[in-house]
């Protein structure tokens, strides 16, 4: 079952929309070019395969509303052969999995954007609350990731990250489409905050990546570690990282846990890293591969390392690394 909203129409959402069945799932909202969606207040929409799917030219508005247990949230999505992007705006949104999730083995997505120009994310919570999702006997699906982006431009601002595979997700990210701007966002407890491949004029700006509870929550194998940002592969315009906190709480040094991660970002002009503090983290900033030339590439400049957060006592390791 589905509901679509063709061109001229408009659907209010305020009411709980949920499957018919009670372990299945149900197709969920289709918005086509030149229809609309409002979800508000006490709006829920619940155990679909895709909560809301916007398709080129149409438009949807998320006030307060929540999408809870969708094998993807909200879907962003322009089409081949269409010319029109999707239109929409996420404020006050709750985008949550829980121990009642029963969509795909291969885990949710909370928000899904694909060809879009200036998606506005704000205000709005990303969270997956099942307790451990790697253990055989945890729940069926891996974790949730947050964000995911390719070929779009999108801003999220001030929004709260929480126990996910991954924040935000972002894949050939370039200026024509709007880059990517992560402002004043708080990450706490993810796998990985923040993830940007082949992408440019990426922005990542008074951000809060903190780790506290690890282990049994996430069931690592070995000594995997926890990165709050990563960038890989060719970054041919700029990234910026400034003016963001990094901080571990957990003194587990069998989880290492890593600020930023550069790998073969390329000969980039002025990708730089700057003004960061990172307090209990074993490795601020790491990067591999080819990163520049002698004229271009990653610039560090004015980065604070505090080796134990204040007030905060635990088994830090001895071996702490500014730049590796």
């Amino acid at each position: 079952a589905s509901i679509r909203v063709k061109s001229g129409g408009v659907l209010g959402i305020r009411s709980v929309i949920t499957s018919a069945c009670p372990s299945g799932l149900w197709e969920g909202i289709i918005v086509e070019n030149g229809g609309q969606v409002f979800l508000r207040g006490q709006g829920l929409i619940e155990h679909a395969v895709c909560g809301v799917k916007v398709l080129g030219g149409g438009d949807t508005r998320v006030w307060g509303g929540s999408l809870l247990n969708n094998e993807t949230g909200l879907l962003a999505i322009s089409e081949a052969g269409t010319t029109d992007g999707p239109d929409g705006q996420v404020f006050y949104g709750n985008f949550i999995i829980d121990n009642n999730y029963r969509g795909s083995i291969a885990g949710p997505k909370l928000i899904e954007l694909k060809n879009t120009v200036n998606f506005d994310i704000a205000y709005s919570d990303f969270m997956d609350n099942r307790p451990d999702c790697n253990a055989p006997e945890g729940c069926p699906s891996s974790r949730a990731v947050g964000i995911e982006a390719e070929d779009s431009g999108f801003a999220s601002r001030s929004n709260y990250f929480y126990q996910l595979a991954i924040g935000i997700k972002g894949n050939d990210l370039f200026n024509y489409n709007g880059g990517a701007r992560v402002y004043n966002c708080t990450f706490e407890d993810n796998i990985l905050g923040a993830e940007f491949t082949h992408s440019t004029w990426v922005s990542v700006r008074e951000n809060t990546f903190s780790l506290e509870n690890t282990g049994s929550l996430f069931s690592l194998p070995g000594s995997a570690p926890v990165v709050g940002i990563k960038f890989i592969g060719g970054m041919p315009g700029m990234f910026q990282v400034s003016e963001n906190e990094f901080i571990y709480l957990a003194g587990n040094e069998n989880t290492p846990f890593l600020g930023t991660w550069c790998e073969s970002t390329m000969e980039a002009l002025a990708n730089g890293i700057n003004y960061n503090l990172y307090s209990g983290v074993q490795i601020g900033n790491y990067a591999a591969g080819n990163n520049g030339n002698s004229n271009n590439g990653l610039v560090y400049r004015c980065n604070n390392h505090n080796y134990v957060p204040p007030g905060v006592t635990g088994n830090f390791p001895e071996d702490i690394i500014d730049y590796l």
